[in-house]
């Protein structure tokens, strides 16, 4: 097996609070590999999308470490892509210059700027509104420009929170078929939070459940799916039996 990109060991993370110590994250170990996608499902406050912090250097953990290429992380990376649960588009930009954004903040020069951002604008299939406004955008619409500008520094790892729980059940099936496309087409390693099973097993290499407050990394689940995958495996007999096994992990 190749080397690990993202390693989390024995992280922990408590949050200082006016009447007591809130904790978040029990411990957590769990390592990505080259064009990997892991889920990772538990119970909601579990401390999911802190470990995603964490993992993104968002957050820097009171307790383990995380290691990035061999090296401890104490603050977010270019090689790191972030994509929230909401877009968080600036209202007043446009398409085009929202995705330029983290570029404009490298210091990138302008037109290189924007040949960047047009490029990935082609990749999530919204070249027709590169001059359009968030306003004017569908949700859907939103997430994909989300995603074009966590993926405009070209990062090895694109980390996750939920970017499709906001939408209809329509949309999302769409958002996970374009996602699966573009992530095996650019060979990028993900590590994605889902509340989704289905979704869960759909994209996933490996799903990891994680237990109630405070969250413990305590399962995981390989999933055998044959790549590349399609929204159709949703009906198969051992994509079932993966979504059973997840389910009864998650109440174990």
């Amino acid at each position: 097996m190749s080397e690990p990109l993202l390693c989390a060991q024995q992280v922990q993370m408590t949050f200082p609070e006016e009447s007591a110590p809130f904790e978040a994250l029990a411990r957590a170990d769990m390592c990505l590999y080259p064009q990997e996608i892991i889920c990772i499902i538990g119970p909601s406050g579990c401390g999911k999308s802190t470990l995603l912090r964490i993992l993104g250097g968002l957050l820097q953990p009171t307790g383990g470490r995380v290691i990035l290429r061999g090296s401890v992380i104490t603050a977010p990376q270019r090689e790191i892509g972030f994509v929230f649960q909401r877009p968080a588009l600036m209202p007043w930009r446009t398409v085009l210059a929202n995705i330029m954004l983290p570029l404009e903040v490298a210091g990138v020069p302008r037109r290189e700027a924007q040949e960047r951002a047009r490029a990935q604008l082609h990749l999530v299939g919204l070249d027709d509104f590169a001059h359009a406004y968030p306003a004017e955008l569908s949700g859907g619409m939103s997430q994909r420009v989300a995603v074009a500008r966590a993926m405009v520094n070209d990062p090895s790892i694109l980390l996750l929170d939920e970017p499709f729980a906001a939408l209809d059940a329509l949309t999302r099936e769409r958002m996970d078929a374009e996602l699966l496309k573009l992530v095996q087409r650019q060979h990028k390693s993900v590590v994605m939070v889902t509340h989704n099973i289905q979704e869960a097993v759909l994209l996933s290499d490996r799903v990891l459940t994680m237990s109630a407050r405070p969250g413990v990394l305590k399962n995981e689940v390989r999933i055998d799916l044959p790549r590349p995958r399609h929204i159709e495996q949703q009906h198969s007999l051992r994509f079932q039996e993966l979504a059973a096994e997840l389910r009864s992990s998650l109440s174990a």
